[in-house]
């Protein structure tokens, strides 16, 4: 039970890890592009190419979270990629949905949880199929 908590826990964490690092490293670049308060005329601040490679980001930082907690669990891999799935896909729908609301376009809200949660699966199932490989050789 503490090792299935701490891969899960160690998961998120990649996961945390991964969109922090993304969000600075386009600050960095160009702060002005980041989700921020909408503008007069009612539009998102940040252009639809930035919001589509923060997806993306999202995606690759779940399917690094999702491994992390398949390796670390040992066993069970995929339960343990769906339980950091679920607390992903409700940290994520959070931050869409409540404190970006009126920051970017309702295509976002719906596609950064879904991404987030979705790779955490995938990336648990790449460890799975991956630990199941007969060695070659």
């Amino acid at each position: 039970m503490g090792r299935s908590v701490a891969a899960v826990a160690a998961g998120f964490l990649f996961v945390l890890a991964g969109l922090m690092a993304s969000w600075t490293a386009m600050w960095f670049v160009n702060p002005d592009a980041l989700p921020g308060p909408a503008e007069e005329d009612g539009s998102p601040a940040a252009p639809p190419e930035t919001l589509l490679l923060l997806v993306l980001l999202t995606f690759l930082s779940g399917l690094v979270g999702g491994y992390v907690s398949a390796l670390l669990a040992g066993r069970r891999e995929i339960r343990h990629g769906l339980v950091l799935a679920a607390l992903v896909l409700a940290a994520l729908t959070l931050t869409a949905f409540l404190a970006q609301a009126d920051q970017v376009p309702p295509w976002y809200q719906f596609a950064l949880p879904f991404a987030g949660g979705s790779s955490s699966v995938l990336g648990s199932f790449l460890r799975a199929w991956q630990s199941r490989r007969p060695p070659t050789g």
